[in-house]
């Protein structure tokens, strides 16, 4: 048997991953001043075959610093990247207390066929307020919803999950509304209870449900994990009673594993689309008290139990033995 370990990429927080059908998989990230996007034929291999840094953060406006959370979508032909910045100018590249007041969602534009290749423009801000950090498209048939992180009552709060209507892929449009808040002693940074924090939505779509999984808890410590809210595909979705959230994490640390905070996922196939596989980021070193802690892609197979809901399991160890996807040699 054919196997592959975790990490599959390493630096790479809230690692983003796009199946193109056949061609093969499209993975990007961020190194806080720029962005790369990756392809490969296969979906072990992110990072390893074609690699270009596809956009450069400018000099000064509103997007200039703090580059992170890129996403990659195509929608009706078009490529497009979400991704957070602010216009930080503040004397030390630590002090984000600045940086947090215009920290928005913008978005990349590009309509050639190739993206590796293709030009890619700043269509903007996405037009969020409150502002916030890491947008992502929620569909819903031909609609579409933009679900993000508002930085609401910062820094009391932090951070609560918000939708809007989006009058095209580019802009949102009316007002949002709150359709979660930490609430949970594990939503809730344990180092500091003032800080409530939940972020990274990612929208999964099965059996007449959309999943929206988010991550909660604090990003450099142990504690951070999977939540999930749970909508009816038809339900009105700016409705926040539309929304049931999961009272405990669909995904958390694994200490015999020596896997600590996982989050901030996507959702992918594997080559022949059988199988579905969660996207995260993951920690190989316990929490000692201090942040900066390098987070690594990593790639895990998910089943789905009998009542139609996604079963993420336990985070696998790093370096453990692994089949490789459906479909992949």
């Amino acid at each position: 048997m054919k196997t592959y370990t975790n990490p599959v990429f390493e630096n790479a927080p809230d690692p983003w991953v796009y199946r193109q059908g056949p061609e093969g998989y499209y993975f990007i990230r961020t190194t806080g001043v720029n962005l790369e996007l990756m392809r490969s034929r296969t979906l072990t291999g992110i990072g390893n075959e074609e690699r270009k840094i596809i956009w450069e953060a400018p000099k000064e406006g509103s997007c200039c610093h703090n580059i992170w959370a890129p996403e990659f979508h195509r929608i009706d032909g078009v490529w497009y990247i979400y991704f957070s910045g602010d216009d930080y100018k503040g004397t030390t590249p630590d002090d984000y207390g600045i940086g947090h007041t215009t920290r928005t969602g913008h978005v990349l534009v590009c309509r050639d066929a190739d993206p590796m290749t293709g030009i890619w423009e700043l269509a903007g801000k996405v037009g969020c307020n409150p502002v916030g950090i890491d947008g992502t498209i929620v569909r819903q048939g031909k609609k579409l919803y933009f679900v993000y992180a508002a930085y609401e009552n910062f820094p009391t709060t932090v951070s609560s999950l918000y939708i809007y209507e989006m009058e095209s892929p580019l802009r949102v449009k009316g007002k949002p509304v709150c359709i979660a808040r930490a609430e949970y002693d594990w939503e809730i940074a344990s180092e500091d209870p003032s800080w409530k924090i939940l972020e990274g939505p990612a929208a999964l779509y099965r059996n007449g449900k959309i999943f929206l999984a988010y991550s909660a808890n604090t990003c450099w410590t142990d504690n951070y994990c999977l939540g999930m809210l749970t909508a009816d595909e038809d339900a009105d979705l700016m409705d926040p009673k539309s929304w049931k959230k999961s009272p405990e994490p669909v995904f958390q640390k694994c200490m015999e594993n020596k896997a600590y905070g996982p989050g901030h996922n996507s959702f992918t196939l594997s080559p022949d689309g059988t199988e579905d596989y969660l996207v995260y980021h993951l920690i190989t070193d316990p929490f000692t008290g201090e942040g900066g802690r390098a987070r690594h892609a990593c790639i895990q197979k998910f089943t789905w139990r009998e009542d139609g809901t996604p079963d993420f399991g336990k985070p696998a160890a790093p370096g453990e033995e692994l089949p490789l996807p459906s479909g992949e040699k």
